[in-house]
């Protein structure tokens, strides 16, 4: 990032207002939300729940209804947001529809192959489900590293290399006319978007703002070790790292719990890890009455770095399947379905203790009957007792209590509970609930259930399209030099200028249909018929468009890899200028 802040606060000042801001992040997390994503995530794993909180009998056995729902939820979720080409551009003017295929190529290639797109998005995707609140932070990355070149050049070309602030190594006269030289140029390696998924600790934000765009402040607090930090200080991007090291830096409280991990290995102290909290947000840094957009990194009370933050945005975006009205953090399916999971896990421990308690019933007896009672907890085959005693009512089983049917009742009762609050019925985890269900029924439940995930899915959309807006806006804002990519066995040659200056819409490329594959097939089709009968030619649309629809039938119907029946935009429009 460039540094055009003219800084008059202190570092003092600035720490306290930063330090400030934190401690409210910290408590409205602390009591809101921490308590919450860990019991939440606790729910998804199946971890034991607290006995004696719930007044349940002890046992292993735990509901796993919140995990059961989201694994439902989530092929369903991704097959409508993840495709090949996730990003469908179009320009706002006819005139830049070039620019705005080639911008689509850059962004699809920079997501599905620069980086580990299916992994991120299934992380994504996954903790939203759970919590209701996942953060993804997209970062432009820009890496250069020194090349050298060795070669025979006209003299002339020798003062070009000095005017570029390229350092001349080796020269020798060949003859009058020619050097060979030995030249070394700072070449980029990297410079491209690159996506983080932020677990929960990590994450802080304004308690004050109902969305990323309202928020004063973001803090992403972060584990990294020493070598992190030093090779940061390499590139000249951090300083003071040594103090860090000397004195072992004071942590907030806050941050210990993050730090347990930490090494004290002298002898590998580079591995050494420590806390660094990044402060994204608006300061009047210098004093002018207007708030600037800064990043400020610190660590306990040691300023790393103040840059100014070019983005004039905050490179956060949260995901979440039902957005709250008053907080950044939404809901997620844990928080629908926690009360049904820990009823139905109290019913079937109490079911598992009634059964184990008859199947092995205690034996009462009368001590004053038996001679030696310690013979009672032996294995001896023979029992003295004394004489004129009753062997018949010496002993007698402890007495078997029965099951309530009530019981199974209520399981299934918290079941359908469960089903109503999320969503998810049983026959979208392909189970009937009863012989005597038709097949309507059974359509009309399972189209209820894809409704919800169409639903979900439309929120995750949301928070998709900005992330990719805000991706279309790096690559203006950074591309510097010439892209060559290869996306779907397609080379695409992108300069700097083709993507500038231009007004782009978004979309994602997902099919959000009213139902199964069949149904939205039958959709494509007749939205292809249209586009064939009326749209095409009345000039409502284009070849390439009709080529995409297309390609969209061919993808509904198991065809991925659309390039083997069909050409690509580019040698469509090649075509349709040369034809």
């Amino acid at each position: 990032m460039n540094n055009k802040l003219n800084i008059k606060l202190s570092n003092e000042e600035i720490l306290s207002i930063i330090k400030q801001d934190k401690a409210k992040a910290l408590e409205y997390y602390n009591r809101e939300l921490l308590p919450k994503f860990e019991r939440y995530y606790k729910l998804y794993n199946g971890d034991d729940i607290d006995s004696k909180k719930y007044r349940m009998p002890q046992s292993s056995f735990v509901s796993r209804d919140v995990m059961v729902t989201i694994r439902t939820l989530l092929p369903d979720i991704i097959r409508l947001l993840s495709t090949n080409e996730p990003v469908d551009i179009t320009a706002r003017s006819g005139e830049d529809e070039a620019k705005a295929r080639k911008m689509q190529a850059l962004v699809n290639y920079q997501i599905t192959n620069l980086n580990p797109f299916h992994v991120i998005f299934n992380r994504v995707i996954t903790g939203a489900l759970i919590t209701g609140c996942c953060a993804l932070k997209v970062i432009w990355e820009k890496k250069t590293a020194k090349k050298r070149y060795k070669e025979i050049v006209p003299a002339f070309y020798i003062k070009t290399l000095l005017d570029n602030n390229i350092k001349i190594l080796k020269k020798k006269i060949i003859d009058k006319n020619f050097y060979s030289i030995e030249y070394e140029v700072d070449e980029i390696i990297k410079n491209q978007p690159v996506f983080e998924v932020l677990p929960y600790k990590e994450f802080l934000f304004d308690p004050n703002a109902s969305s990323i765009e309202e928020a004063q402040f973001i803090i992403h607090r972060k584990l990294v070790t020493i070598d992190y930090l030093k090779r940061k200080e390499q590139d000249k991007i951090y300083k003071n790292i040594d103090k860090i090291i000397e004195y072992s830096v004071s942590y907030d409280d806050d941050d210990i719990s993050m730090s347990n991990n930490r090494l004290y290995n002298i002898q590998n102290k580079a591995r050494q890890t420590v806390i660094i909290n990044e402060y994204w947000g608006k300061i009047d840094i210098d004093q002018n009455g207007l708030l600037e957009d800064v990043v400020i990194t610190y660590c306990g009370n040691e300023i790393l770095s103040i840059e100014e933050n070019t983005y004039s945005m905050y490179p956060f975006f949260v995901f979440a399947p039902f957005f709250s009205m008053d907080s950044i953090a939404g809901h997620g399916m844990a928080e629908l379905g926690e009360n049904a999971q820990i009823t139905k896990t109290a019913l079937v421990r109490e079911i598992l203790e009634n059964t184990r308690r008859n199947n092995n019933r205690k034996i009462f007896y009368k001590v004053d009957d038996l001679l030696n009672p310690s013979q009672m907890v032996t294995n001896e085959q023979y029992i003295a007792v004394r004489d004129g005693a009753d062997i018949n009512n010496i002993f007698a089983p402890e007495p078997f209590e029965s099951l309530s049917q009530h019981s199974f009742y209520l399981i299934d009762y918290f079941d359908k509970e469960c089903q109503k609050v999320t969503g998810v019925s049983e026959m979208k985890q392909g189970i009937y609930s009863t012989k005597e269900q038709t097949a309507t029924e059974a359509t009309i439940k399972y189209e209820a259930s894809n409704s919800q995930a169409q639903a979900i899915a439309l929120n995750l959309a949301e928070s998709l399209k900005n992330t990719y807006r805000f991706i279309v806006y790096q690559n203006q804002k950074f591309i510097d030099n010439k892209q060559v990519i290869r996306l779907l066995n397609e080379t695409i040659e992108i300069d700097p200028q083709d993507i500038k200056d231009v007004d782009f819409d978004l979309q994602i490329s997902a099919s959000f249909g009213s139902g199964t594959q069949e149904t939205r097939r039958k959709a494509l089709s007749y939205a292809l018929d249209i586009m064939l009968n009326i749209g095409e030619p009345r000039g409502l649309t284009d070849i390439c468009k009709i080529r995409n629809l297309i390609a969209k039938i061919l993808e509904e119907s198991g065809l991925k890899d659309t390039d083997n029946y069909l050409i690509s935009e580019s040698q469509l429009a090649e075509h349709n200028i040369h034809g």
